[in-house]
């Protein structure tokens, strides 16, 4: 199975993209606010996908895949973004 995870630009990857991965494929498609590949684009070339963008149901949680946002900072014993 092939997984592709996005953190990039829209409309990135196509429908003939996913066609050439390998079965099965994943596609989490963190890109804000539109994502690299719309989901019936990636249904039509056969994978199951998964957004970043809260405009889609099946959100992900995306921010600790941005480095030097909210999530890294506290991960690296750091505390907050906010400085608190």
């Amino acid at each position: 199975m092939d997984v592709f995870i996005g953190v990039s630009k829209a409309n990135l990857i196509t429908a003939d993209d996913v066609r050439r991965m390998g079965a099965d494929p994943t596609i989490l498609a963190m890109a804000n606010p539109e994502p690299e590949i719309m989901p019936d684009s990636a249904r039509r070339g056969g994978a199951t996908w998964i957004a970043g963008p809260d405009a889609f149901p099946n959100q992900v949680y995306n921010v600790p895949s941005f480095p030097g946002s909210s999530g890294a900072p506290s991960m690296r014993g750091q505390g907050s973004s906010t400085g608190k």
